[in-house]
Formats: C-alpha cells, sequence, structure tokens
C-alpha cells in the first residue's frame, strides 16, 4: 500500500512506506520512540532533540515491527512449472490438473503430486466426490475418470467443436462448446441436451437450480436459458468482449474488456464492481477472484464492489482460478500456486 508523507511544523521524518518513524522533540528532552512501520517493517529510531541552553535530548528507541501488513509474495507452490498443467479442478483434499500427458493429482497443502491417469485429455475440468470431469482430446468426448485414478468412461458421443467450460450440478455436467452451443448430460451419461440456441458460440457458463448462464463472444450476450429447456433470454447484449461468469445468490457477475459487472438473474441493469482486465473467475459467495494474462496478476474483489485485494503480481501466464474457503488456487506457466486469503501482495 502507498501512503503519501506530509510536512508540517514540527518535522515529522517518515520511514520507507511513509509512516512516522520518530519527530524531533523540544529543546532538551529525549526524542520519542519510533512508530512501527507499516507490512511488518519496524520504525527508524527517532531523532535526537537538540537542546537551546541545554545538552541535546538522547535519541529515541526504534520503533517495533508493525503488524500485519502486505508480504512481497503471497504464492506457494503446489505442482512445479515442468507439470504444464492447462486446467485445474479444486476437490476437498486434492487439485487435479490436466496436462500433456494425463491427470495429476496434487495436495492442496505442499507435497508431492502424483499422476492418477495417463492419456491425451483436455480441459476444462471439474471434480465432485468420486470423479473428476474432462474431455478427450482426440473426438473431444466428455468422459469421467475416479479421483483415485483408473481408465475414464466416456460420457458423450463424440463431438465436433471446442470444450471452453465445464460445470457440475444435480447430476449433471453442463458444458459450452465453442462455437456450438450450451449442453447439458447427465453425470452417468447419455446424449446431450442443447441448452442454447444453436451456433450461441459460449465460453463460459454457470448453473443454478433453474437455469444456465453463458456468455458469448461473437454475439456479445450474456444469457439464460432454462435447464429444463425452452427458449434462452439475453440479460445483457452489445458487450464488447464478455469473458466469464459467476453466480452469487440472486445476481449473475460477469466480465466484459476491462469491467466486472453485475446484474440480477432476472434481468435489469448491470452495476460495476471493478475495473480489471480478466481471464478466468471464481467465487465463494462473498468475493469475485480472477486470473488476468495481461496485468499478470491474482485478484479479488468483495461482490459488491471495492477494493482490489492482489495475491499475486508480474506473473507470467496466469490461467485458471478456484477458492475454498482459505485459499485461492491458480495456475501459472504451468505450474499450481495457492495463497491464503488474508495474505495481500505490495
Amino acid at each position: 500500500m502507498t501512503r503519501v508523507g506530509w510536512l508540517a511544523i514540527g518535522i515529522v521524518l517518515f520511514g520507507c512506506e511513509g509512516d512516522p518513524v520518530g519527530e524531533v522533540v523540544d529543546a532538551g528532552s529525549g526524542g520519542s520512540a519510533g512508530l512501527g512501520g507499516s507490512a511488518g517493517v519496524g520504525g527508524s529510531a527517532g531523532t535526537g532533540g537538540s537542546g537551546l541552553g541545554g545538552s541535546a535530548g538522547s535519541a529515541g528507541s526504534a520503533g517495533a515491527a508493525g503488524a500485519g501488513g502486505c508480504s512481497s509474495s503471497c504464492a506457494e507452490e503446489l505442482a512445479p512449472q515442468s507439470t504444464v498443467a492447462s486446467a485445474l479442478a479444486l476437490g476437498d483434499s486434492f487439485v487435479y490438473l490436466v496436462t500433456p500427458t494425463g491427470v495429476v493429482r496434487a495436495p492442496k497443502v505442499p507435497g508431492k503430486p502424483a499422476a492418477i491417469s495417463t492419456g491425451s485429455y483436455l480441459g476444462p475440468a471439474a471434480v465432485d466426490a468420486t470423479h473428476v470431469y474432462l474431455f478427450d482430446k482426440a473426438d473431444l468426448h466428455l468422459e469421467k475418470l475416479s479421483t483415485s485414478g483408473g481408465i475414464p468412461a466416456a460420457l458423450t458421443p463424440a463431438q465436433t467443436a471446442t470444450p471452453f467450460d465445464l460445470v457440475l450440478g444435480a447430476g449433471y455436467a453442463t458444458y459450452a462448446l465453442y462455437p456450438q452451443g450450451v449442453y447439458r448430460v447427465p453425470i452417468t451419461g447419455g446424449t446431450p441436451a442443447l441448452l442454447s440456441q444453436a451456433g450461441d458460440d459460449p465460453i463460459a457458463v454457470e448453473v443454478d437450480a433453474t437455469d444456465a448462464f453463458y456468455v458469448t463472444t461473437i454475439g456479445k450476450t450474456l444469457m439464460r436459458a432454462p435447464l429444463a429447456g425452452g427458449t434462452p433470454t439475453p440479460l445483457a447484449t452489445a458487450l464488447l468482449a464478455p469473458r466469464d461468469l459467476v453466480l452469487v445468490g440472486s445476481n449473475v457477475i460477469y466480465a466484459d474488456v476491462n469491467v466486472i459487472l453485475s446484474m440480477p438473474k432476472a434481468g435489469g441493469s448491470s452495476d460495476k464492481i471493478a475495473d480489471a482486465l480478466v481471464d478466468r473467475m471464481a467465487t465463494d459467495g462473498s468475493a469475485v477472484y480472477w486470473v488476468s494474462n495481461v496485468e499478470k496478476r491474482v485478484a479479488s474483489v468483495p461482490v459488491t464492489g471495492g477494493a482490489i485485494h492482489v495475491y499475486a503480481k508480474d506473473e507470467g501466464s496466469p490461467d485458471g482460478v478456484a477458492v475454498d474457503d482459505t485459499h485461492v488456487y491458480w495456475i501459472n506457466d504451468g505450474g499450481l500456486y495457492r495463497a491464503a486469503k488474508s495474505c495481500c501482495v505490495l
């Protein structure tokens, strides 16, 4: 956090973060102890007072380190960049990574990642209590793999469009195939049902109990489609470049070019909650978390707007983000990282 120092009568000296660290005292008095610096850095010693007609006062003692504050780095590595992860799915105890040679399972605490399946897979990915869901790279069918490993089981026939997003809910997998549309299939397998209009070019999708919400890149719209089938409804049109979305309560929060906006699921006006160049988003219900390839950072903002909280900056190529009760997880340059929600970067 940057602070601006100020100059007043009775000169105040400032530390490296701009916090007062000592002050010139009256004649003959000892210098006051310096105040604690921000970001956990101790304040400098106070300056000794110069006595008029008396001996100079002694220098004040150094201030104690400031409590709390931000760090130079919050990231903990959970899997090295040599993993070459392209997608992640966050489970209760593990993070599942899609790599060029198979699926890797990494503990959510620093440990040793391990391959649970070899093969040619393609993200996006999702996970429930028993299985990881992802796509076959050869013919793009959706399949599921036991979280302990083994041979995957096909859930759909071969597909001819590129998978961009995948979510689970109420016994179904809902996924966006670009440029064909949004589909839904039971997690036991079957024939996928088209929820969107054909050729709706979706790149991100979320579901609640009754509807699927998705954004389109060519149409540049935010859409709502009934899970039971029916005509999709445009919620926001004439967008510039929608990227991703999350659902929070009765609202849908979506990213469009360099802003994050929120609007009612039922439709209405959109309110800006942050300026940000978003690639992918996640939420814990209280905040929206995102990665940005342009800004090279991982950050969050309260779902109602407010100050942006940064967890990692100067990243190489951040991609994929997930969040649990205590940490935010992301991929950067093929490696997997996490940061405590309570941590922040200077």
